[in-house]
């Protein structure tokens, strides 16, 4: 009986190498299975952030200058009525 060169089997304890390229697709396509399922959930939040020209509101003058002078305001009370307290939180003794 003569054996052609696609008939040879492998040496004995080593798989063959149909069952080496079977595992190597199954481990791919889980591989695969898992980027494509990643891509799938995160596209939405992703696309979402990218329609959006800002994710914050910008803040109108008049109201950035009614926050600085009650700053400024709370301030000046607060000196004249000495209830600054300090506390030292980060001495130790």
């Amino acid at each position: 009986m003569s054996r052609q060169n696609n008939d040879v089997l492998p040496p004995e304890g080593q798989p063959s190498t149909s069952s080496r390229s079977q595992s190597s697709n199954i481990a791919l396509g889980l591989i695969g299975g898992s980027f494509v399922t990643i891509m799938a959930l995160t596209t939405p939040f992703i696309t979402m952030q990218l329609k959006s020209s800002l994710p914050y509101m910008s803040t109108p003058r008049q109201k950035v200058e009614k926050a600085l002078t009650f700053l400024s305001k709370r301030n000046e009370t607060m000196l004249a009525n000495h209830n600054l307290k300090y506390k030292d939180i980060g001495t130790t003794i």
